[in-house]
């Protein structure tokens, strides 16, 4: 009898151990439960150039990285192949990721300083991230070119339907299966924007802030913590 209740509390003691701490369920409350020794995160001010992209959190565990986005409700008229369409003003999410520590490898996107991105997950939050793409930057392209080639690898990401906040936004929590990178993980670096269905950024974070004297400036991507 000791026995099995022995086994009974090493088995619920494994459970609680491998107990993940985000849940892929459209309720956001338990973001607030991350340590914040964790978690990185970015929000929007009012110096922000692209100011449809409002928050973004990621926490790596394991071999995932989950994510929170929050982004702008409203849709416009777009012209798409010649037919005015009214589409969503955030409509696709490219999230950048630096993997292995080398800011002289990888894209320096136009949207974040010096990022040398190595991984690029590209996805529609309508689709859930079904349809999610997962690319590659060459070690020996142009930093400057967009190089990126498709590793062609299905199921990189996936994310939960958008919710409606009570402030008017929209957000979604999702995750990305960092197993499937076709290189190892050395570090990890991330920065997200969101465009419309034309591929017009739409809001940038961390964020392109404007200047008093109407210069800008980019940010770092945000450095998220490996465990």
């Amino acid at each position: 009898m000791k026995q099995k209740l022995f086994i009974a509390l090493s088995v619920l003691l494994m459970c609680s151990c491998q107990q993940r701490l985000i849940v892929i369920d459209g309720k956001f409350d338990d973001w607030a439960a991350v340590p914040a020794d964790r978690l990185a995160q970015a929000s929007a001010d009012e110096n922000a150039r692209y100011k449809d992209l409002y928050d973004v959190k990621f926490l790596a565990d394991g071999n995932v990285l989950y994510f929170y986005l929050e982004f702008n409700n409203e849709k416009a008229m777009y012209d798409v192949e010649g037919v005015d369409s009214i589409c969503n003003k955030v409509d696709w999410f490219d999230i950048f990721m630096n993997v292995d520590g080398n800011d002289e490898t990888g894209f320096n996107s136009w949207t974040f300083n010096n990022s040398g991105a190595d991984i690029l997950v590209e996805g529609k939050w309508a689709y859930n991230f079904a349809y999610a793409r997962l690319l590659t930057f060459p070690a020996d392209a142009n930093q400057n070119d967009w190089a990126w080639e498709d590793t062609g690898l299905e199921g990189c990401a996936s994310c939960c339907d958008a919710v409606l906040l009570p402030n008017g936004h929209k957000a979604i929590e999702g995750k990305v299966d960092m197993a499937k990178f076709p290189m190892p993980i050395q570090s990890l670096k991330v920065g997200v924007y969101g465009s419309t269905i034309e591929w017009e950024e739409r809001g940038i974070l961390p964020q392109v802030t404007i200047h008093e004297d109407g210069t800008d400036s980019m940010s770092d991507l945000l450095v998220v913590p490996m465990q």
